[in-house]
């Protein structure tokens, strides 16, 4: 269940009355100065109908203030990429495309900005759309022409928890959070364990770029892990923990 809250935006204003000016008598209008961001996990089981993919990704966005821009970050992993588009439509639902982004994908990651100037230009309609819960980021490939895994568009942080008894060498893990979250020195790691192994844990910094690697042992049941974020830059990063076969667990962290 998600929390409703209103939401302020660029054509909200603030009006003090007297008694002489019940309409009015001075008034100012709100002004956004910060961008508005969105986040999206990108996975197989948000398909419509779902997928069976080892593929992940992330995705981060933002708006200006004045509506006129997207700017976009999109890191994928598992996949042979021929079609990547954002899509108007709500979770569950599918719907047209409203920009593509092939273009743009390189080296497993797309990043730029979907402009009001652009041949498919970003207006309003659009900024809506996400503001809404009303768009999607699907990535498509040969073997899944309709998609292979998608991510839907929201504010705020997206955690992907998984549990995964595939093949016998890949790690299992369940219930994996990070705390807390926007974390300024250390950022704590926990999880439950369904089998002993060695893994590593990877911070990748929106870039894709890995910023920190630690080796540790997996235990069966609760396992935590401290990792000092203290020399981080501020920033959104993404963590995953893996064995030599396979990543299974992946979230994400603000370092303030």
């Amino acid at each position: 269940m998600k929390n409703i809250c209103h939401t302020i935006d660029f054509r909200d204003a603030l009006n003090l009355h007297t008694a002489a000016n019940p309409n009015g008598e001075i008034r100012g209008q709100l002004y956004r100065l910060l961008r508005e961001g969105y986040t999206a996990g990108i996975e197989g089981s948000q398909q419509v109908p779902p997928v069976i993919s080892n593929a992940r990704g992330t995705l981060v966005a933002s708006v200006d203030r004045n509506q006129t821009d997207l700017h976009f970050m999109v890191v994928a992993d598992g996949i042979n990429v021929n079609g990547i588009h954002f899509h108007n439509g709500a979770e569950g639902s599918t719907g047209p495309v409203i920009y593509d982004m092939l273009s743009q994908f390189i080296n497993n990651g797309a990043f730029g900005y979907w402009k009001s100037t652009d041949a498919t230009p970003f207006i309003i309609s659009n900024s809506l759309m996400f503001r809404n819960d009303s768009a999607y980021i699907n990535l498509h490939t040969v073997a899944n022409p309709n998609g292979e895994i998608r991510g839907q568009a929201e504010r705020g942080f997206y955690c992907v928890t998984i549990s995964t008894d595939i093949s016998e060498n890949i790690l299992k893990v369940e219930n994996f959070n990070l705390f807390p979250n926007p974390v300024n020195r250390n950022l704590n790691i926990t999880f439950n364990g369904k089998s002993k192994d060695n893994a590593t844990v990877i911070v990748t910094d929106i870039e894709g770029r890995k910023v920190l690697s630690i080796n540790i042992n997996v235990f069966m049941g609760e396992n935590k892990i401290a990792v000092d974020a203290s020399r981080l830059s501020k920033g959104m990063y993404f963590v995953q923990i893996k064995n030599s076969e396979k990543a299974t667990a992946y979230g994400k962290f603000i370092k303030e």
